[in-house]
């Protein structure tokens, strides 16, 4: 079937419901929410690479606080499915010569306070969120000849539909 015009169309599509379904809009809240879960985590987890790799992600539960050494060495750390239980997460970064990238969700907030010395902190997450019960996760430390990306991980889905729009 090929139309004319955009007048056509509208003609054609005049009678269709223009009501969303609930259960639609309900799946989609919960899909974006923050995976938050109330109750205890642990104080502190603790991260140690020399001349080593590691990746971190999964379903995990996140600790108030995060304490990462990287020596000559690379690592992800990914909180796409990891389940939050407090607001503030701080993660305490020293990374020499060493190249290490933290994936973040859509819905949580990321703030960087690292020193850099001859290394690069790449932040394209975002720093404050719609979403005034998001957890924040909150990067302190220092990356001497290192280099530290914090991005958005985002499904190939999501990155197809989003390069159509534009």
């Amino acid at each position: 079937m090929e139309l004319a015009n955009h007048q056509d169309l509208v003609d054609l599509t005049s009678d269709f419901p223009l009501a969303v379904d609930k259960a639609y809009v309900e799946n989609k809240k919960q899909d974006l929410a923050p995976n938050f879960v109330p109750g205890e985590a642990e104080d502190i987890d603790t991260i140690v690479n020399i001349f080593s790799s590691s990746n971190r992600g999964g379903a995990f539960k996140v600790a108030k606080e995060i304490r990462y050494f990287s020596l000559f060495s690379s690592s992800d750390i990914d909180f796409t499915d990891a389940r939050f239980s407090q607001h503030e997460v701080r993660i305490k970064i020293f990374s020499l010569f060493s190249s290490d990238c933290i994936y973040a969700p859509e819905n949580i907030n990321v703030a960087s306070k690292a020193f850099c010395i001859f290394g690069n902190i790449d932040n394209s997450a975002p720093t404050s969120n719609a979403v005034i019960s998001a957890p924040t996760i909150i990067i302190e430390g220092f990356s001497i000849f290192s280099s530290v990306a914090i991005t958005i991980k985002r499904s190939m889905t999501v990155k197809l539909s989003r390069s159509r729009i534009r």
